[in-house]
C-alpha cells in the first residue's frame, strides 16, 4: 500500500503545471518560428546542394575505374554514337586551337605620318630658335622651356650643341670648335631618317611577351590586305627604344661631340605605336576556332562490343561507356522533354533522403535544438562548408579520397555531441557519394573515417586529442582505401597512391578542425571541451582568489567537482562540464566568506547569531547573484554561469525558516516561506542537476560525527529522494534510473573519503571471532 501511495505522490510531484492561455500562445508561436527557421535552412541547404551536383548521365558506369576488372553482362552498343573526348583532352585541343589563331593587328599610317610631321615641326622650331637674332642666353632659356614641353631634359652642354654656340662655362677646352650649320643639318637629317626607318617597319601597341597565342606569328591588316608575319619582324615599345638606342650610339661614334647624345631623347619623345591590336577581331577568330574543335575522337558502331565480362577496364573503355551514357541521356531528352526533369527529381530525392536522416534525428532525439537558432544555423554552415569543399575538389578533378567529411564529423561532435556527429556523418556520406556520381566506395571510406573521427573527439580530456585524431583518421583511411583497392585488383602502386590521398586528408582535416573550433567558439559563444579544460585549471585567477579568501568553500567545490564528475560518468553525461561547473558554482561566497559555515573556524562566533533570519537568508541568496556578477566579470561561458544560478534551484533555507517561526510563535502574521527560498531557476540539464545534488550531499556529509556505511547510504538516498519529491529536478532530463546511478556513485566516493573513520557494522564482531575472544573477555 505504501509503495502505491508513493507512486501516486511521485506522479503528481512530476506532473507539469498547466500553462496559461497567454503562455500557451507564446509557446506555440515560438515553436512555429523554430520550425519555420529550421525548414528554411533545410530547404536552402537542399537547393544549394542540388546546384553542386554533377550532370545526371555521370551516374551510369561511375563505379568503374581504370584498372578495375569489369564484372557484369557484356555491353554492346545499341546504336551508333560518338566517343566523346575526356575533359582533359577537350581542354588541350581547345588550347591548341586557340594557340593556332594569329593575333590580329591593324597598321595605321596616319599615326606614323602625324608623328613624322610633329618631329619635323619640332626640328624646325629648334632651327628657328637657333637662327633668331636674340642673345645667346635668351635662346638657351627659350629652348629649355620648349624641350620641357616635350618632357625632354638635357644638359647645358647638349643645349649649346643644339644651338651651335660656345659654352662660356667650359674651361676644359678653350679650343671649342663651334659646330657649323651644315653639321647640324646633317644631324637633323639623321634623326628624321631614323624615325622614318622605325615606322616603316612598325611598332606594336602591346608587348610581345603578352601575346600567348599565334605560334610566334601575327596577322597585320593594311589597306584591306592581310599579311602574316613573324612577331619578331615588328617592334614593340621596348624593342623600338632598343633599336633607337643602338642607332644613336652609332651617331655618337661618328660625332663624339655632345650633339649625338640628344638624338635618342628626341626620338623617344615622339615614339607612338602605329600597329594597333584588334582584340574584337582576334576574340572572334578564337571563338570560331574553339567552335571548330570536334568534341569526339571517334565513333562506336551499332552492335559493336564495348566491354566484356571479366575484362580489365582501360581508359578507352571508360570513354566509350561515358559517351554511351551521354548519348542515352541526350536521346531521352529529345524524345520526351519531361525527361529533363527526371534527373533533377532523382537528385532531389537523394538529397532529401540524406538530409531527412538528420532531420528525423533532430526532431525525435534533439528537438530542443530547434529552439536554439544559433545551433541550427551553425549546423547549416558546417554542412554547407563541407559540401562546398567537396564540390571544389570535384571540379578540380582530384581524388574522391580527399573528400573532407571528417571536418564535419569532428566539428559537430565537439560543438554539439557524439550523436549529432555520427548521424551527420551518415547523411554527408550519402551526399558526397552522390556528388561523386554515386561512387559506392566513397560511402564506405567516408563512413569509416567519419565514425573514427567522431570517436577520436568524443571526450576531449587532454591537449593530445589532435594527435589521437590524426592517427585514428589516417589509420582509418589507410585501411579502408587499401581494402577497396585490393578488392578491385588495383596494382600496388595505384593502391598506395590512393592511400596517399587518404593520408593527406587525414592529416589536414584535424588541423583545420582545431583552427575552426577556436573561431566558432568565439563567433557563436559556445563552450567546448577544450575551453572547459582551460577552465578546469585550479590556478585560474578566480579559483585562486576563492582558495585564498574562502578556503572552506574552495575545498567544498573541489570535492563537489569530484562527486559530480563520477556521477556524470555513471549516467553518460558530460563529466568534464559537471566538474568544471562544480568548481565555480560557489564563487559568489568569495565576497562575504565568513557568513558561510565552511569558512568559519571552530569555536568562533557565527555572525548569523546576531542577525535576523530574514537578513541571514538575504545574505545566503546574494552569493548566487554575486557569483553570476563575478562570472560575467571574468567572462566565464554561459554554461558555467548556469551552474551558479541553478545549483540551489528554488530550495528553501530550512534552518532560517524554522528559526523565524520559532522567534515568532504567537505572531498573527504568517511567515512567508518564499522569503527563505532561493530564486532559482531549477536545474535544466543533467549536469546542473548532478551538481545540485552533489552540493547538498557534500555539505550534509560534513555534519557526520560518526560516519558509517549505512548512514552515508541513508543520507544520500534521503537527500536525492527529498529533492525529487520537492520537484527541484523536474526541469532537467534526469530519469529515475539516472538518480539511482548518481546515488550509488556518490556513496562510493563518500565512503572512500570517510574510509578511515568508518566502523562497519560487523567489524567488531569479526575482530572478536578472529582473535577468539569470549563474551566475558569482551
Amino acid at each position: 500500500m505504501n509503495s502505491i501511495l508513493q507512486k501516486i505522490k511521485t506522479f503528481f510531484a512530476n506532473f507539469p503545471r498547466q500553462l496559461s492561455f497567454s503562455e500557451r500562445r507564446k509557446s506555440e508561436l515560438r515553436s512555429t518560428q523554430a520550425y519555420i527557421f529550421a525548414a528554411f535552412l533545410g530547404l536552402t541547404l537542399t537547393f544549394l546542394t542540388l546546384l553542386m551536383f554533377p550532370s545526371a548521365h555521370s551516374y551510369e558506369f561511375s563505379n568503374l575505374q581504370v584498372g578495375d576488372v569489369y564484372i557484369g553482362e557484356e555491353i554492346i552498343a545499341p546504336f551508333d554514337f560518338p566517343i566523346n573526348k575526356t575533359p582533359v583532352q577537350l581542354e588541350n585541343d581547345i588550347k591548341e586551337a586557340k594557340n593556332r589563331v594569329y593575333p590580329v593587328f591593324v597598321r595605321n599610317d596616319s599615326i606614323s605620318n602625324a608623328q613624322s610631321l610633329w618631329l619635323e615641326g619640332f626640328i624646325f622650331t629648334i632651327q628657328a630658335i637657333r637662327d633668331s637674332a636674340i642673345n645667346e642666353n635668351k635662346k638657351i632659356e627659350i629652348l629649355t622651356d620648349f624641350l620641357k614641353s616635350y618632357n625632354i631634359i638635357i644638359s647645358d652642354e647638349n643645349l649649346f650643341s643644339l644651338l651651335a654656340v660656345k659654352n662660356s662655362n667650359n674651361h676644359r677646352d678653350n679650343r671649342f670648335n663651334q659646330r657649323s650649320s651644315k653639321a647640324l643639318f646633317s644631324f637633323e637629317k639623321d634623326i628624321l631618317q631614323l624615325n622614318k626607318e622605325l615606322y616603316s617597319i612598325g611598332i606594336l601597341n602591346i608587348k610581345k611577351i603578352d601575346i600567348t597565342h599565334g605560334e610566334g606569328k601575327c596577322s597585320v591588316i593594311y589597306k584591306n590586305e592581310e599579311i602574316i608575319e613573324k612577331l619578331d619582324f615588328y617592334y614593340d615599345l621596348d624593342g623600338a627604344k632598343q633599336f633607337l638606342k643602338t642607332k644613336t650610339d652609332k651617331l655618337i661614334e661618328n660625332d663624339p661631340t655632345p650633339l649625338g647624345k640628344v638624338g635618342y631623347q628626341i626620338l623617344v619623345a615622339f615614339l607612338v605605336p602605329n600597329i594597333i591590336y584588334d582584340n574584337i577581331e582576334t576574340d572572334l577568330r578564337i571563338q570560331q576556332a574553339i567552335r571548330s574543335v570536334p568534341p569526339a575522337i571517334g565513333i562506336v558502331r551499332e552492335s559493336e562490343r564495348i566491354i566484356d565480362n571479366h575484362e580489365r577496364v582501360t581508359e578507352e573503355h571508360l570513354q566509350k561507356l561515358k559517351s554511351l551514357a551521354q548519348e542515352r541521356a541526350d536521346r531521352a531528352t529529345e524524345e520526351n522533354h519531361f525527361q529533363q526533369l527526371l534527373p533533377w527529381l532523382g537528385r532531389f530525392l537523394i538529397v532529401l533522403f540524406a538530409f531527412s536522416i538528420l532531420g528525423l534525428f533532430i526532431f525525435v532525439r534533439r528537438r530542443a535544438v530547434l529552439f536554439k537558432f544559433k545551433l541550427i544555423f551553425l549546423l547549416f554552415l558546417i554542412l554547407l562548408f563541407v559540401i562546398f569543399l567537396c564540390f571544389i575538389l570535384n571540379n578540380l578533378g582530384l581524388s574522391g579520397y580527399l573528400m573532407p567529411i571528417t571536418i564535419a564529423s569532428m566539428l559537430l561532435t565537439i560543438l554539439l555531441d557524439i550523436e549529432f556527429g555520427f548521424v551527420s556523418t551518415v547523411s554527408l556520406s550519402i551526399i558526397i557519394s552522390a556528388l561523386r556520381g554515386g561512387d559506392f566506395n566513397i560511402i564506405i571510406v567516408c563512413l569509416l573515417a567519419g565514425v573514427l573521427a567522431v570517436a577520436s573527439v568524443y571526450k576531449v580530456r587532454s591537449r593530445n586529442w589532435l594527435l589521437t585524431a590524426l592517427l585514428l583518421i589516417m589509420g582509418s583511411y589507410a585501411i579502408s582505401i587499401s581494402a577497396l583497392e585490393f578488392l578491385h585488383y588495383a596494382t600496388f602502386m595505384k593502391a598506395m597512391t590512393s592511400v596517399g590521398f587518404g593520408l593527406i586528408n587525414g592529416l589536414i582535416s584535424p588541423i583545420m578542425v582545431y583552427g575552426l573550433t577556436v573561431i566558432i567558439e568565439s563567433a557563436f559563444d559556445l563552450t567546448t571541451d577544450m575551453k572547459l579544460l582551460e577552465l578546469s585549471d585550479l590556478n585560474k585567477p578566480l579559483l585562486k582568489e576563492l582558495a585564498m579568501k574562502a578556503p572552506g568553500t574552495y575545498f567544498h567545490s573541489v570535492v563537489v567537482g569530484n562527486l559530480s564528475e563520477a556521477a556524470a560518468e555513471a549516467i553518460g553525461a558530460n563529466s568534464l562540464l559537471a566538474r568544471v561547473g562544480a568548481y565555480y558554482h560557489d564563487i559568489g561566497k568569495v565576497i562575504n566568506p565568513r557568513y558561510f559555515i565552511e569558512n568559519q573556524d571552530r569555536g568562533s562566533l557565527n555572525p548569523h547569531e546576531k542577525l535576523t533570519p530574514n537578513i541571514s537568508a538575504l545574505i545566503l541568496v546574494s552569493h548566487v547573484r554575486k557569483g553570476i556578477e563575478l562570472a560575467k566579470k571574468y567572462k566565464l561561458p554561459g554554461v558555467i554561469i548556469d551552474f551558479i544560478a541553478q545549483h540551489h534551484g528554488t530550495n528553501i533555507m530550512n534552518s532560517f525558516y524554522q528559526k523565524a517561526i520559532q522567534q515568532n510563535p504567537k505572531s498573527d502574521k504568517k511567515i512567508n516561506e518564499n522569503d527563505f527560498r532561493y530564486l532559482g531557476p531549477r536545474p535544466r540539464t543533467k549536469e546542473t542537476g548532478i551538481v545540485m545534488l552533489a552540493d547538498i550531499i557534500e555539505a550534509a556529509s560534513r555534519t557526520f560525527k560518526d560516519p558509517t556505511v549505512s548512514r552515508i547510504k541513508a543520507m544520500v538516498n534521503s537527500i536525492i529522494h527529498e529533492r525529487f519529491l520537492q520537484s527541484e529536478l523536474d526541469e532537467c532530463p534526469l530519469t529515475l534510473s539516472d538518480l539511482n546511478k548518481i546515488g550509488e556513485s556518490f556513496q562510493k566516493i563518500l565512503i572512500g573519503i570517510f574510509h578511515a573513520r568508518i566502523e562497519y557494522p560487523d567489524q567488531e564482531e569479526r575482530f572478536f571471532k578472529k582473535n577468539k575472544i569470549s563474551e566475558k573477555e569482551k
